[in-house]
């Protein structure tokens, strides 16, 4: 299933950076569905390249120390079982379980543009089930299976879930790396071409000597923003290779003892794919202190960047007494940057300057994080109280969203921060044409009180969107139906039986975590709540039937869904139906069952209520 990545303007010259503190240590069991202990299975944690690898014992134990606080990769195999593992966050020492279900098979062969087999194609990573990632090349050293393509350029995964699927990235020494291809749990073979492409080489020196250990990020600019299209890391001789289209690309480096250059741009051309391009990394100035709360603690894991111009050179976490170290270039100067988590602002303004010059050590002074405000306040219509009217976050990743009670209160309880600490948002009356849109100060979050406005719905067919699913041709017909396998918070629902009801009908999946995913759910949980009282609006949503009906139960209970799911039928069927590629997609169907809108972002609410009157 597509995901939406968010393309940053800025470089990130590191994603998870050294950190001031090892010696985190991760322990757990491997269990099977029942929860009985796995023993003998192979367990292996990845972080920033480097790898550990252990093997359970007759309790299913395992033990990693010496980690950093950061994100790290944990995978878990054992021959009969399908492949489980976990993606976290540790910032003390942390207990994850991992769970080895049924296995499954997947298989894709790999071909040219002319229709030959690649054998010796491989798997880089293998993204599974939409809820870890298997960074599979770089365990392969430590007793992972290769998956490697045969002389039919066949590459087999005997251990995906049962009725699950994985993702996976290709990639061979003469061709340029695929994008995640998907692979469900299924008999039939897919098949992937490989593009032909120019050798990208490249050497990484620090001070005239070999930078082993280096890892080489290669951005190249698309109308979305600048995407990564190709990760490594450099060998005993500083030397890297790759494989990439013509074009003009940029060179990020991370190595844990130096600082980081700014990105360098670099054409490759059939002219340029022999020459060996060489990169220096930067003796670094070392920026330290210390993030904390209002009483003095440490706040651990914590992001801190540093940042010249558009180019962040550094970010790290603080470790668990809140202390962070950077190792930047230094030259002049820069913006120091925390960001703070869910919940939480600094008590200063978004970026500290700093003035380094020619200095090699830094030490900043101590950066405090407070609670976010909660955001309250009346709405009024016509001089009293207006009761059922959504309030919405407009400006954050992350939305909040409440409903005012019977005297028009309501209470915003905010877990990102907006730009500037400004915060926008939008009052919305669920059954009349009326709404307002104001905004609140961080620093100063006085409790609002406003009167809505009418306003004019926008009832048109918005412009197609490239990289949405194309629904257009379902418009004005009447919508296809649903085929669920399974339902919660329901009994079986089918198109035929929701007749005089406008059907708000979202296809999604739990495992989709990306800001756009999460806000869906938290927008159809907030019509359900609005509209709990009418008989005429339907909240359902239909997920991803690769998805095993106890991790659906898992997600409806995380998110506190209350309104109808179902489980798609396997392979995709209503998903097919539809059309959908792409989660989430919402459609809307009015009172007889014709499908009238699919471009809904920033407009659900109006469009509800405008099929509501059309009868």
């Amino acid at each position: 299933m597509t995901r939406h990545a968010c393309f940053l303007p800025i470089f990130l010259v590191s994603l998870v950076a050294a950190c001031p503190a090892f010696g985190l240590t991760i322990i757990g069991h491997v269990v099977n569905t029942e929860g009985d202990p796995v023993e003998g299975a192979g367990v292996w944690v990845s972080q920033e390249g480097r790898v550990q690898q252990t093997e359970t014992g007759p309790d299913g134990a395992y033990r990693f120390d010496g980690l950093r606080v950061g994100s790290i990769e944990l995978t878990a195999l054992k021959t009969g079982r399908a492949i489980g593992g976990r993606t976290a966050f540790a910032v003390g020492d942390t207990e994850i379980r991992l769970v080895l279900v049924e296995p499954g098979s997947a298989s894709v062969r790999v071909l040219d543009r002319r229709g030959r087999p690649i054998p010796g194609a491989r798997v880089k990573t293998l993204a599974v089930g939409g809820q870890f990632l298997a960074p599979v090349e770089a365990l392969a050293p430590h007793g992972f299976p290769t998956l490697r393509a045969d002389d039919e350029g066949v590459i087999r995964i005997p251990f995906v879930p049962a009725r699950g699927y994985v993702q996976a990235v290709i990639w061979h020494t003469g061709y340029v790396e695929s994008p995640a291809t998907y692979l469900p749990d299924r008999e039939k073979q897919a098949v992937l071409v490989l593009r032909d492409g120019l050798r990208f080489r490249g050497r990484v020196l620090y001070e005239g000597r070999p930078a082993p250990g280096t890892r080489v990020s290669v951005f190249q600019n698309t109308p979305r923003g600048r995407k990564k299209v190709s990760e490594t890391i450099t060998d005993d001789d500083g030397l890297f290779r790759t494989v990439v289209l013509p074009g003009v690309y940029y060179v990020a480096l991370r190595h844990p003892d130096y600082a980081s250059p700014e990105p360098q741009q670099v054409g490759i051309s059939y002219d340029t794919q022999d020459k060996v391009h060489v990169f220096s990394l930067i003796t670094p100035c070392v920026i330290s202190g210390r993030v904390c709360y209002p009483d003095g603690r440490g706040f651990g894991g914590v992001r801190v960047a540093y940042r010249e111009g558009k180019v962040i050179y550094e970010d790290v976490f603080t470790d668990v007494d809140g202390n962070y170290i950077l190792k930047v270039p230094g030259n002049s100067g820069g913006f120091l940057r925390v960001y703070a988590p869910p919940g939480y602002m600094t008590d200063i303004k978004e970026e500290l300057p700093l003035a380094i010059g020619e200095q090699r050590l830094v030490h900043v002074q101590d950066l405090m994080l407070v609670r976010l405000p909660t955001i309250q306040g009346t709405i009024l219509v016509d001089g009293a109280p207006a009761d059922h009217v959504l309030v919405a976050t407009i400006n954050l990743i992350n939305p909040s969203l409440a409903i005012t009670d019977e005297a028009g209160h309501f209470s915003l309880s905010l877990s990102d921060i907006p730009e500037g600490k400004i915060l926008l948002a939008r009052a919305e009356h669920a059954f009349r044409f009326l709404r307002k849109d104001f905004a609140v100060h961080l620093d100063q979050p006085n409790p609002v009180e406003l009167t809505l406005e009418s306003f004019t719905p926008n009832q048109i067919q918005e412009p197609e969107k490239k990289y949405r699913n194309d629904l257009k041709a379902l418009v004005d017909d009447p919508a296809p139906d649903i085929e669920c396998d399974t339902w919660w918070n329901s009994d079986p629902i089918q198109m035929s039986d929701l007749k005089g009801k406008v059907v708000v009908l979202t296809m999604w999946a739990g495992f989709d975590r990306t800001p756009v995913g999460v806000n869906r759910i938290q927008e159809m949980r907030a019509l359900h709540a609005l509209y709990a009282d009418t008989d005429d609006v339907l909240i359902i949503g239909v997920h991803d039937g690769s998805s095993l009906p106890s991790e659906i139960e898992n997600y409806i209970r995380s998110y506190g869904i209350t309104f109808p799911v179902g489980r798609d039928k396997v392979p995709l069927v209503t998903f097919d139906h539809y059309g959908v590629n792409a989660i989430p997609q919402t459609v809307l169907i009015d009172k007889q069952g014709i499908l009238r809108y699919y471009q809904i972002e920033g407009r659900l609410l109006e469009l509800v209520k405008v099929l509501r009157r059309r009868g």
